[in-house]
C-alpha cells in the first residue's frame, strides 16, 4: 500500500467520515475526546485524509481529533492527504494499530472477523498478523458462530465484577484523562465508583491501594503513555 503523501491544512467541513470505516467498533468517543480537549491541537499529530474530488475529503484516521476541533470551534486541521486506499477499514485499521489509543482484543477480533468476510482466501496467519493476534485466535474468532465479545459489550459496566477485563479497561481509560487524579489510590477508585458495585467498593480500594503501580505500569503498556494526545 503506498505512503505516498501531502502535509494540507484542510476545512473540517470537507471531510467526510463514515462508521463503517471505523475499525474501534466498542469505541468509547467522549473519552479520547475528553482527552483531546486539554491538548493543544497544533501538538496533534495531523488527521488523515483522501481525496475524492470537488474539494472533499475521505476521513481515514482522526475522528475523534477532527470531532475535538470541531468541539472548539476549529475550522481547520492539518492532514496528511495519502491517494485514496483500496480498503479504508483496512487503512484505518492500520493507522490506529501503530498509534493513538490502545485497540482492543474484540476490536482486533472484530476486523479479523471483517478481513475473513471480505478477503476469504487470506489465510489465519496473514489475518492474524494484520491484527495483531495469533492465527489461532484470528480463526476461533471468525468461526464462532455467536460473537461473545458483542454479547458483553451489551452488558451494562455496572453489572459486571470490578475484575472483569471490561471494567479493568473502562478503569485505565478514565485514569488517562487526568492522570494527576489517580496519584492516590482512593482517587484512583473515585474516578470509577459508578462502575464498581457498592458492596465491593471498600475492597476494590484496599486492593488498588496496593496494586496502584502496577496498574500505571499496565496502562503505559497498553499505550496510555504520559502526555499522550493521539485519538
Amino acid at each position: 500500500m503506498s505512503t505516498d503523501y501531502t502535509l494540507e491544512i484542510v476545512p473540517l467541513d470537507a471531510i467526510d467520515w463514515r462508521q463503517d470505516d471505523n475499525p474501534r467498533v466498542f469505541d468509547d468517543l467522549e473519552a479520547r475526546v475528553a482527552n483531546l480537549f486539554e491538548s493543544d491541537p497544533d501538538s496533534w499529530e495531523p488527521i488523515v485524509v483522501a481525496p475524492i474530488g470537488g474539494g472533499r475529503y475521505r476521513g481515514i484516521d482522526g475522528f475523534a481529533r477532527s470531532t475535538t476541533a470541531d468541539r472548539r470551534r476549529r475550522q481547520h486541521l492539518r492532514a496528511r492527504i495519502e491517494q485514496m486506499p483500496t480498503d479504508v477499514r483496512d487503512r484505518s485499521f492500520e493507522l490506529n494499530r501503530i498509534h493513538g489509543f490502545h485497540l482492543s482484543i474484540g476490536e482486533r477480533k472484530a476486523h479479523a472477523r471483517y478481513l475473513h468476510d471480505r478477503y476469504p482466501d487470506l489465510s489465519w496467519a496473514e489475518i492474524g498478523k494484520r491484527c495483531t493476534i495469533s492465527d489461532h485466535t484470528a480463526k476461533v474468532a471468525c468461526m464462532e458462530g455467536d460473537d461473545p465479545d458483542s454479547q458483553i459489550a451489551r452488558v451494562p459496566l455496572r453489572e459486571l465484577a470490578d475484575d472483569h477485563p471490561r471494567v479493568i479497561y473502562a478503569f485505565l481509560r478514565k485514569l488517562v484523562v487526568d492522570r494527576a487524579s489517580w496519584r492516590t489510590a482512593e482517587r484512583a477508585a473515585h474516578a470509577i465508583r459508578s462502575l464498581i458495585p457498592e458492596d465491593q467498593y471498600d475492597d476494590f480500594l484496599d486492593r488498588l491501594g496496593r496494586s496502584a503501580e502496577a496498574a500505571l505500569d499496565i496502562a503505559e503498556a497498553l499505550g496510555y503513555g504520559k502526555g499522550e494526545t493521539r485519538g
